[in-house]
């Protein structure tokens, strides 16, 4: 199962370009460019913590996030975010 540490580097690292830094390490980090290989990000971070099917997780969590962010952009409510962030809890104890 993920902790609350890998959600919060799955947060991080998905908050934009500006924000793509790891937690452990300092300075910029690489920022994914394609929606593929966000997936693999995803799914190799699912992976190194054990998580059963990381790569279909790793799809589905995008799509959470991708959601998420357009539900926030059309609607300006940012409580979207909160929504979606217990949805991946779920999907990921799941």
């Amino acid at each position: 199962m993920v902790g609350k540490a890998s959600l919060g580097r799955i947060r991080h690292h998905t908050a934009g370009a500006g924000a793509c830094r790891s937690s452990r390490t300092p300075g910029p980090a690489h920022c994914p460019s394609s929606q593929s290989e966000m997936q693999d990000w995803l799914a190799g971070m699912l992976q190194k913590a054990g998580t059963r099917r990381s790569a279909t997780k790793a799809r589905e969590l995008q799509l959470l996030v991708e959601g998420a962010g357009v539900m926030m952009l059309i609607s300006g409510d940012g409580s979207y975010a909160d929504t979606a962030a217990t949805l991946a809890k779920r999907l990921l104890s799941a």
